[in-house]
C-alpha cells in the first residue's frame, strides 16, 4: 500500500444478511464518491454473478500466484477468499464484503482505515433470500452454507464493528441513507 491514507467500509455478516445489497446500493448511490472493492475468489460463479464486477474469479493457481499482493485472505465454506491491494482507491470511500478473519487481518495495515459493519438478519429471512437468489443451487448446498455460517459467526468478534439489522426494504433504505452520509463525511475528510 502506498503512503495515502485508505478508508474503508467494510461489511461482515452471515450470508443472506444483504452485505452486497448494501454495498451495491452505496456505490451506485455515489459512483463519484465510491470504489467497489471486488474480492478474489476460487469460488465458482453463480449464475447471477458477473466475473470482475461481484468477484474476481480465479483458479487457485491464478489466485496462490497472486497471493503476496492480498491484503487479507481467508477459506470459507470451502473456498478462498482475499482483497488484492489493487483493489482498493486512495482518492475514494472503499467499500467491500468480508469475513470476520478477513476483518481482523485488514486491522494490521498502517495507512489502511477500514470501519466495520455486521449486518444482521433474521435466520428465517436470510433463509428465503438465498433460495430465492440461487435458483440453479441446490437446497441441500444452500443449507450446508447456511449452517456453516452459523459456525462461523457463533465465535465472539475480537474487532469494533457497528451492527446494522436489515430485514426490510425499510431497514434498507434507512441503512443506504446513514452510511451515504458517513461517505460523504469521509471523502470531505479524504480532501482536506
Amino acid at each position: 500500500m502506498g503512503q495515502e491514507n485508505i478508508y474503508l467500509i467494510a461489511f461482515v455478516g452471515e450470508a443472506g444478511a444483504g452485505k452486497d445489497t448494501i454495498a451495491n446500493a452505496l456505490c451506485d448511490a455515489l459512483p463519484e464518491l465510491t470504489n467497489k472493492v471486488v474480492s478474489w475468489t476460487t469460488r465458482p460463479k453463480r449464475d447471477y454473478e458477473t466475473q470482475d464486477k461481484d468477484y474476481h474469479f480465479a483458479s487457485e493457481g491464478e489466485f496462490f500466484r497472486e497471493e503476496k499482493f492480498f491484503l487479507e485472505k481467508d477459506n470459507f465454506n470451502g473456498w478462498y477468499y482475499a482483497t488484492h491491494s489493487k483493489s482498493l482507491a486512495e482518492n475514494k470511500v472503499n467499500i467491500g464484503v468480508y469475513t470476520p478473519k478477513g476483518c481482523r487481518e485488514l486491522l494490521k495495515y498502517d495507512g489502511l482505515y477500514p470501519i466495520f459493519f455486521k449486518v444482521d438478519c433474521d435466520s428465517k429471512i436470510r433463509l428465503l433470500r438465498q433460495l430465492e437468489r440461487d435458483n440453479d443451487t441446490s437446497p441441500t448446498e444452500i443449507c450446508r452454507r447456511f449452517l456453516a455460517d452459523k459456525k462461523d459467526f457463533d465465535e465472539i468478534f475480537s474487532f469494533p464493528y457497528h451492527t446494522l439489522k436489515n430485514e426490510t426494504t425499510q431497514d434498507l433504505d434507512e441503512i443506504v441513507a446513514d452510511l451515504r452520509l458517513l461517505i460523504k463525511m469521509l471523502y470531505n475528510f479524504m480532501i482536506d
